[in-house]
């Protein structure tokens, strides 16, 4: 029987689930974001913590500038000023990126998630949490509700559901991402990162693309060598994976999901750390004022999306 374990550590609520079989678990922070802190899953006969909290030494998880595994809502990575106009009304959120200038990364990242649902049964455990937002977000008045569901089975498929629903009377903007940083193995130099995509978008002085270039990444990119800290729009099809591979280790993590809802992917290693965020967007950076990938969320309509990580040997997955 899969397990779900919960308890209160230092006044946050930690979600564990586990497969006591193989040991593999996964732990969420609910207290702070619904965040994903640990995620282990098995390969090669051992288990491997595949899940990185960059900086972790310098900053709390409520604080870290870096936002690890953080819900991208209702607006990914950054709105140029902090500025945009919607339905023929201007509107301004605080600035909470001050060396560029920008609101970055929305609002929910660090909300208090409450559990909503737990199912567990001999080959699946599942939990799912909710916010609600009442609209009192200064720039943001548009009420909405979010949802987060993780669950994990015994083949090692562990799957992240993440939704949002307008709980308001008027149509509102609306984008959504994950921001999880991976980590496999402890080298930069051994991964290679291979996904379908189409463009690289290049930035101006305030992280906003200024201009596309074709760039195909199926056969690869190194790590080491390209440093990544761009937006890239994919191939959109039904089921677009990603694959993180260290040949040394003879391993490959891979995200799987639709690239139909999530047509947008950034790659980013931070300076001096061993890991890469991955993070599948529903809309480009700045989707506020340029609309690209922006979602007109009507009174009462959803929005969900699912993302799905295995562990496997190269090759295997």
């Amino acid at each position: 029987m899969m397990k779900i374990e919960i308890e209160d550590i230092n006044g946050n609520q930690i979600i564990t689930i586990v497969n006591p079989l193989k040991k593999e678990c996964a732990k969420i922070n609910a207290s702070i974001g619904g965040t994903l802190i640990s995620l282990q899953l098995a390969c090669h006969g051992k288990m491997e913590e595949i899940i990185a909290i960059p900086y972790q030494e310098q900053y709390q998880l409520s604080e870290n500038p870096f936002y690890p595994s953080g819900l991208l809502m209702p607006w990914v990575n950054r709105v140029r000023n902090g500025n945009y106009s919607y339905l023929g009304k201007n509107y301004q959120l605080p600035i909470n990126e001050h060396n560029l200038g920008n609101a970055i990364h929305g609002f929910m990242a660090r909300k208090p998630f409450r559990i909503l649902q737990q199912t567990k049964n001999e080959s699946e455990a599942s939990i799912t949490l909710g916010y609600t937002f009442d609209g009192s977000y200064q720039g943001f008045p548009f009420p909405f509700e979010a949802y987060l569901t993780y669950s994990l089975d015994t083949f090692g498929n562990f799957n992240f559901t993440l939704a949002g629903k307008n709980t308001g009377i008027s149509p509102m903007p609306f984008a959504i991402g994950w921001h999880p940083y991976f980590q496999l193995g402890n080298n930069l130099n051994d991964l290679t990162l291979c996904f379908d995509s189409i463009e690289k978008y290049l930035s101006d002085s305030q992280m906003i693309p200024l201009k596309a270039e074709k760039f195909l990444a199926q056969n690869g990119m190194t790590l080491a060598s390209e440093k990544p800290d761009n937006v890239y729009l994919l191939i959109q099809k039904e089921q677009t994976k990603v694959v993180l591979q260290n040949h040394r280790m003879e391993a490959a993590l891979s995200l799987v999901f639709s690239s139909e809802k999530f047509p947008y992917f950034v790659a980013f290693c931070p300076e001096g750390k061993e890991c890469i965020a991955l993070e599948p967007m529903t809309g480009n950076t700045d989707c506020f004022n340029t609309f690209e990938g922006l979602i007109e969320l009507d009174p009462q309509k959803s929005f969900e999306g699912g993302i799905k990580i295995s562990l496997s040997e190269i090759g295997q997955n």
